[in-house]
C-alpha cells in the first residue's frame, strides 16, 4: 500500500503592492529561503511535496499568483508578467533578509525569469522546470496557450472546457506532464479535481486563466 501523501501546507493572505495574495510557507527553521511559483491554471499545492522534501534546508513560501489558487483577481485585471514578477518580488522582500533560491514551473519559470533578471540581487539560485519561455519549435503545450490568448477565442475555450469534468481536464493535463499517470497518488488526483471544481465556481477563474495565458503570449513577442 502507498504512503499517503503529506497535508497542503498552511497559508494566510498577505498585502503585496496593492494586491492580496495567498502564501502558503513551511514551519521557520532553515535560515535559507525558498520561493516557489506555480503554473498556468496551477496553484501553491502543486510544490507541498517538493516544500517538504526541502523542509529540512529550506523555509519555503509558495504563492498563489493574483487571481489562482486562494488569491483574489489583482485590480485592474493586470495579470501579465511584468504584474506577476512585481508580486513575486514583494513577497521576496517580505519573507526573506538574504537572496532566496527561487524555484518556477511553466508560467512562473518565466516570472521567475522577470524576478531573476531585474532583481538579481534577490535571487540565489534559479530553478526552472518546464519554464514558459519563447520556444520556436511546434508544441501541443505552447500552441494551445497561444489560442487562448486570441481575442474571444479564448473566452469561448475556457467556456467550453469548464462544461467538461474536472477528472477529464485534470488528466489532460497531466497526460503532458506524466509518462505513467500511475505514479500520481490518488490521493493526489482526488484534491487537483475537488480544487478544480471550487475554481469553477469563482466568477473570476476564467478571466485569470485567459489574462494570465494572454500576458505569457505577450511575453513570447
Amino acid at each position: 500500500m502507498s504512503v499517503e501523501p503529506i497535508p497542503s501546507w498552511p497559508g494566510e493572505l498577505m498585502d503585496l503592492e496593492g494586491r492580496r495574495v495567498h502564501v502558503r510557507s513551511t514551519p521557520p527553521g532553515p535560515s535559507e529561503t525558498a520561493v516557489y511559483v506555480h503554473g498556468l491554471a496551477g496553484s501553491a499545492t502543486n510544490w507541498t511535496d517538493l516544500m517538504g522534501e526541502l523542509s529540512d534546508v529550506v523555509t519555503g513560501h509558495a504563492i498563489d499568483l493574483p487571481g489562482a489558487g486562494y488569491s483574489p483577481e489583482p485590480p485592474g485585471g493586470d495579470y501579465s508578467i511584468d504584474a506577476h514578477a512585481r508580486t513575486v518580488t514583494a513577497l521576496i522582500d517580505r519573507v526573506a533578509g538574504d537572496p532566496v533560491h527561487l524555484f518556477g514551473n511553466s508560467l512562473g519559470g518565466a516570472v521567475s525569469v522577470r524576478v531573476a533578471a531585474t532583481r538579481p540581487d534577490l535571487v540565489r539560485s534559479l530553478t526552472l522546470i518546464s519554464p514558459a519561455l519563447p520556444d520556436l519549435l511546434p508544441r501541443y503545450g505552447p500552441a494551445r496557450v497561444a489560442l487562448s490568448a486570441v481575442p474571444r477565442l479564448g473566452e469561448w475555450a475556457a467556456t467550453q472546457l469548464s462544461a467538461l469534468p474536472a477528472e477529464r481536464r485534470l488528466n489532460a493535463t497531466l497526460g503532458m506532464c506524466y509518462a505513467d499517470l500511475g505514479r500520481i497518488h490518488p490521493e493526489r488526483l482526488r484534491e487537483a479535481a475537488e480544487e478544480l471544481r471550487r475554481r469553477d465556481g469563482l466568477p473570476y477563474a476564467a478571466a485569470a486563466l485567459v489574462g494570465s495565458a494572454r500576458g505569457l503570449v505577450a511575453e513570447y513577442f
